[in-house]
């Protein structure tokens, strides 16, 4: 699991937002880590669910769409009673907040409005996402599917079969950060204009999670049902293997992308800033 996060060439040769992409997809994986340490130390929940807290506040600030882990920290709060990080928890977005009203932050050319769901690019996405775990030889609704099944069905399965087992947090905080992100998604694209475009890299959160969530049924399947594990074994070597050969033939064969921020763009925009304020006409 580890493997097929850290080497996913996919993920690594398109993100061309390096300062917001790979630093929010780390500081989210932290804050995972934080709230599972909250669950199985329930003595130190408030101190552990703080620390998701600051985390999760420095990963919205990088990128707004992971606003959809509140939810979780929240119900962990809620679950452990601690009502002082409850609290915390709302304030996680004030960060960001500040961020935009007082340093002047972009938030681009979108504002609030009404738009419709695309859940086609929904499906091409979660098909384009599966294709991280497995050969694309399949058809993309058959490789989504089989995506949905090792990622999030056979874990939440195996959590319910397991009594006592650390594991369970994590498959529990991965399913529950599926839940709240597959909310999210939808509900922005509705209340923002122009929407967010629905594609593989805004769906890589659920994919990492559903990594966490495998490796988690597959440590707990060890005990009670090792087919089930070997399968889960399997499928996470798979996805490593193919984020390893992905990275090799990036790295022989880079593919070009589109910068964000180009030496062209800085030009245009101190051009456009500086337009009015400028009186001087040069003539050839």
């Amino acid at each position: 699991s580890l493997a097929a996060v850290a080497w996913n060439g996919f993920y690594l040769g398109m993100q061309n937002k390096l300062w917001s992409e790979p630093p929010s997809i780390a500081l989210f994986m932290l804050t995972l880590f934080f709230l599972a340490n909250a669950l199985r130390r329930p003595e130190r929940g408030t101190m552990w669910i703080v620390t998701a807290c600051l985390t999760a506040a420095a990963c919205i600030i990088l990128r707004y769409a992971f606003l959809a882990v509140i939810p979780v920290i929240v119900a962990v709060a809620i679950w452990l009673r601690c009502w002082t990080a409850t609290a915390t928890a709302l304030l996680t977005p004030l960060p960001t907040a500040a961020a935009l009203l007082l340093l002047g932050a972009s938030r681009g050319n979108r504002s609030f409005g009404t738009h419709s769901v695309q859940w086609r690019e929904y499906g091409s996405a979660i098909a384009a996402v599966g294709e991280q775990m497995f050969p694309d030889v399949m058809t993309g609704i058959m490789t989504g599917l089989l995506f949905v099944t090792f990622g999030l069905i056979v874990p939440l399965f195996v959590a319910f079969k397991a009594r006592e087992h650390a594991g369970r947090s994590i498959i529990g905080l991965a399913l529950l950060w599926s839940a709240a992100y597959a909310v999210f998604l939808p509900l922005a694209e509705v209340l923002i204009v122009p929407p967010p475009a629905i594609d593989v890299r805004m769906l890589l959160p659920l994919y990492f999670a559903a990594l966490l969530g495998a490796a988690a049924a597959c440590e707990i399947a060890l005990d009670r049902h090792r087919p089930l594990a070997a399968l889960l074994a399997v499928s996470l070597l798979i996805a490593a293997l193919r984020s390893g050969r992905a990275v090799i033939l990036n790295n022989i064969r880079p593919e070009k992308t589109t910068a964000c921020i180009s030496r062209q763009w800085y030009v245009d925009a101190i051009r456009e800033r500086a337009a009015p304020h400028m009186r001087l006409r040069i003539e050839v």
